[in-house]
Order: structure tokens, then sequence, then C-alpha cells
């Protein structure tokens, strides 16, 4: 009797952690990774995109230069249009803009082959987010 008492429990208790492990997300919560994404400044914003695109495109100096130039001026427009988290068709108009001239003017920077690398990374982020919202949303 005690031992079937001992075994219900240790079960029950495994069967509850192991439910508690599978609701818990090990990601941060969406307010916290807002918060941390939105205290970035333009100028970090800037440095981190155009490390990336070094990495991945193997751009040169003059390339470097030039692209971080491009990161910076639109991570401060950016900015400035994020800062009041309003949801608005106006302002995802105005973002859409935004990364429309600055892929137009990356692309002025970039070899056909860097630029055909660039839309692919491009794309493999999108495809990447999605596939998070998807996960997010299915929890």
């Amino acid at each position: 009797m005690k031992n079937t008492l001992m075994l219900t429990l240790c079960l029950s208790v495994f069967t509850v952690a192991g439910a508690s492990a599978q609701t818990t997300s090990p990601e941060k919560p969406i307010k916290q990774r807002w918060e941390q994404r939105a205290a970035v400044t333009p100028e970090e914003r800037a440095e981190r995109q155009t490390r990336r695109l070094t990495k991945h495109l193997a751009l040169t100096p003059d390339q470097q230069y030039t692209v971080a130039s491009i990161n910076l001026k639109y991570a401060k427009q950016v900015q400035t249009l994020v800062r009041d988290r309003e949801r608005s068709p106006e302002r995802r108009k105005q973002l859409g803009d935004l990364r429309r001239n600055k892929e137009s003017e990356l692309k002025q920077v970039f070899s056909v082959e860097q630029y055909k690398q660039y839309v692919a990374l491009r794309e493999e982020n999108r495809a990447r987010k999605q596939h998070a919202r998807g996960r997010r949303g299915n929890s």
C-alpha cells in the first residue's frame, strides 16, 4: 500500500512537471524582447546590420563605409517612426517606403552577385520570422 501510494505520488509529480515544462517557453516574453529591441540605439542597430552584411556578402572596405552610412541614415528615420509605438496604416506605409528606399540605395552599392545574396538573406530572415510567428500562435 505504501509503495503504491509512493509510486502514484511520483508519477503525479512527473506528469505535472512534464506538462508545465511543455507549456513554458524558454524564450523571453514578447514585451521584454520588444523593450530590449527598443533600447538599441540607431547607431548600434546600423553597426549590427553592417557587420552582418559584411559577413554574409563579403563587402569591401569602401562598401562597408557606404553601407554603414546608409544603415545609419535609415535606422535614425525608423527610430523616429517607431518611438511612439502607434500602429497605423500611415506609419506602416512610411516604414515600407523607407525599406524600399534603403534597398534601392543598397542595390547601387552591391555587385550583382552580392545583391542576389542580399535578397536570399532577406527572404531567409522573412521565412524565419514567419515560422517564429507560427510557433508563437500555436502555443
